[in-house]
Order: structure tokens, then sequence, then C-alpha cells
């Protein structure tokens, strides 16, 4: 059953336990779960022509010994099998290619495989990045079949560009513009045609990079600007009038500029990125709503998502946590590299790293 029947039939505690049980979990429980994932792809992953490349033909026999015997990697240590796309040595094939930056100069770019596995799991995460978006407090969520979504988004192959698609098996959203217009469109002529579009529609949701969304923003403060060329185009943008001249009346009473706040109201935002710290305060104020951070990256997909009241990683992936004073070269022999931690671990206040499973 996908999410819109679930929707439908107003199954809403089924929704919340499918999407974001995991809340609940306690360590115990979210730690055998994170045993239990391993346990899985270190099967998988040691069977792979990949695997024995990097174990040098050893065979953990356990999670111990997979810890102890596999060196932490960078993509470097995988450069020659991705970026040729050598699928016979992966573990699983591969359905689609996510590409990302890399070095460049002579490595402008970098790939990773996603497979149905990956693909199943990134789809449900984006829902419940979407969830916790619009979340109060626990059980508390407002998605509606058919809102609407400011396509702020990069297209494939980048990461982002997965997330129309994977939303489209599980729930209708409407994109601004739409992704099969967006996608043939420059940066600039999407986000003209998605306002455009989200004035006469609204805006239900938006999705951006933190510096980007940031600039998608200030982009309707700087065309509101009365005598300057953009105030005409952006006047020539409203389908609806009387928003505009309400809002812009408002403004002016209020001795400010016009603010995206003034004429959408939006039910979740979401920014993902490393500097999402520098402009979160400035996304809250000219929405009047707090971006919910996502965590996520090209190669682990998407990570964990800000909850209402702290940051919790989902359970995709087993992860370890390496204290950051100490790792300055991650590909170091573990002889010589500081001891992971597992979550049970965790020192609150200490600046740490996370690693993941190759």
């Amino acid at each position: 059953m996908t999410f819109e029947e679930k929707l439908t039939n107003q199954e809403y505690d089924r929704i919340w336990q499918e999407y974001c049980g995991f809340l609940d979990l306690d360590m115990a429980s979210y730690m055998k779960i994170q045993r239990r994932l391993l346990e899985e792809q270190m099967g998988l992953w040691c069977a792979s022509p990949l695997g024995k490349k990097i174990l040098k033909d050893k065979r953990p026999e356990n999670i111990e010994e997979f810890r102890a015997m596999v060196p932490l990697t960078t993509y470097e240590d995988y450069a020659d099998v991705l970026l040729l796309k050598k699928e016979d040595m992966l573990p699983d094939k591969p359905i689609i290619w996510i590409q990302t930056t890399w070095e460049g100069g002579k490595h402008p770019i970098k790939v990773a495989p996603y497979t149905s596995g990956m693909l199943k799991t990134y789809k449900n995460n984006i829902l419940t990045c979407l969830m916790m978006a619009t979340s109060k407090g626990r059980g508390s969520f407002d998605i509606g079949i058919g809102d609407t979504f400011l396509y702020g988004l990069a297209p494939l192959p980048y990461i982002t560009g997965l997330i129309p698609l994977g939303l489209s098996d599980e729930l209708h959203i409407e994109f601004l513009p739409p992704v099969d217009e967006a996608v043939n469109m420059t940066f600039s002529e999407r986000n003209k045609k998605g306002f455009k579009m989200g004035l006469g529609k609204g805006i239900d949701f938006f999705f951006g990079m933190g510096s980007v969304a940031y600039f998608v923003s200030m982009s309707i403060a700087s065309l509101s600007e009365g005598g300057k060329k953009g105030g005409s185009f952006l006047k020539k943008l409203f389908t609806m009038p009387l928003r505009y001249l309400k809002a812009k009346k408002q403004c002016e009473k209020e001795g400010r500029g016009l603010m995206p706040k003034d004429l959408f109201r939006l039910k979740g935002f979401l920014c993902a990125g490393t500097d999402n710290r520098c402009y979160k305060d400035d996304l809250e104020e000219l929405w009047g709503i707090r971006p919910v951070e996502v965590f996520a990256g090209t190669e682990p997909s998407f990570i964990g998502t800000e909850t209402w009241n702290r940051t919790f990683f989902r359970m995709h992936a087993f992860m370890n946590l390496y204290r950051k004073r100490k790792c300055t070269r991650i590909w170091m022999i573990p002889p010589m590299f500081p001891g992971p931690y597992v979550w049970m671990r965790w020192q609150p206040g200490r600046c740490m790293k996370l690693s993941l499973p190759c």
C-alpha cells in the first residue's frame, strides 16, 4: 500500500509508526537494528570482488572481526571500480548511478551506484523528512495529496534529482515547475517559473541547499524593490494581484521589503548542506518557518533529519564515530587508528567524525 493510499484511508497512526516509529527506539533496540544491517551488508560486501579486493582475501566471521580487519577507506580506494562503473565488481546491481563533484581538475566528478534496496530506503527517508518538516510533536504531520513543492533542486544525475522520482511512486506531489520541464531549464528559469506557478497555486514545500535557498529567497526581495527593473518583472509574475497588493501594503506599513512569507505559507521547509547554520536564522525570517535540516551525501544517501527537539539519524546503515582530534588521516591502517565508537559510546559535547560501511 502506498503512502497516498494510507493517507486516503486516514491511517495516520500507521503512517507515523512506519516512517517515524524509530524515534521511540531505545539505544539497545536501535543498536540491534544497526547490527542486523551491518551483518546483511557484511555478507554481501565480503563476497563481492570489490570486498575481496579491500579485504585482501581475509574473511571476517562477525562484526567485531569486520571492524578490526577492514581499514577506513576513501573514495580513492574505489575510484578505479566506480568511475568505470564496473558493475560485476559490486555486491549488487545498480539501478542508477548518482554523480557529484570530487577534487576538480584531474578528478572533477565521482559517481555512486544506487541499487533497488538503496532507492527504497531513499524513498522512505525522504517521506520521513517531509513528515518531520511539518511535525509539531510525536504523531503530528501535515502532508496532503497534491501538495505543491517548489523545485529548487539539482536534477539527475545529482542526488536531489531522485526526490521527484522517489515520491512519484508513493504520493502525488505537484512540483513547481513540473519535473519534465524543470530538468531542461536553467536555475534562473526554474526559479521564475516556480514562483509564478506558486503565486497561483501556493507553495507547500521547499527543499534546497542552505546557500541556494537563501539566494532564491533573497531574489524575491531584490525583485520587489521599487523603481528598479526587477519590480516591474515581479508584478508581471503575479496572477493574483490582490495578494501582492495586500502583502506590499503590509510591508510598507512595517517599513520593510517584501519577503517570501508575505506571499506564501509553507507547510515544510527542508535544507541540506554544510553551510546551513549560516543561513537558517535568515531563512526563518524570510519564510516565517524554520527550515528543518537534513543530513545526506551522495554515497550514504539520507543519513538523518532534524526533529522537533533533537537530531536523530535514521537506521539505514551501521555508523561508527571517531574522536575528531585524532582523526587526521582517515586512510591509516587500523593499528595506527583510534578505535571507533558505536552509538552506545557516544560522548556528548565532543566533536566526532562519522564513518559508514563501504
